[in-house]
Parts: structure tokens; sequence; C-alpha cells
């Protein structure tokens, strides 16, 4: 099963106000395409706060969806 990571920063210089923003954002967005098969959060935010981000597309061992309670296909 494939998986994608997201690794991102703020700017240097981000005020505790922008990081508490961020994270309300990152916890807070969910979206559920599909009725619901797969869920993901919007990575569009991290834009609005200037975040730099890498997206990497990974492959999930069985053990990693067990833990993340994800019915393999």
């Amino acid at each position: 099963m494939k998986g994608t990571l997201i690794a991102f920063t703020l700017p240097t210089g981000s005020d505790k106000i922008t990081s508490s923003a961020l994270t309300k954002a990152l916890y807070a967005q969910k979206t559920s395409p599909h009725h619901g098969k797969y869920v993901y959060r919007n990575i569009d935010f991290l834009e609005r706060f200037s975040a730099e981000y890498y997206v990497c597309v990974v492959e999930l061992t069985e053990e990693d969806c067990e833990v993340m309670g994800l019915q393999i296909e």
C-alpha cells in the first residue's frame, strides 16, 4: 500500500501565533473523498503559512497499516 510522507518547516523567525495557527490548521482540515474510503489532509494551508514542504510517496508495510488502523487492499 502506498502512503504519503510530508515534511515541513516554517520560515525562520516565525512567531508562536503563526506556529499555533499552523498546528490548528494541520489537525483540523480533513477531506474524505470516495465516500470515506480515503482520508487525507489538504497541504494548501502550508502555502498560506509560507511553509517549505517536501512530499514523498512511500511504500507502507503491513505493520505500518496495522498500527495506523488501515485496511490492506
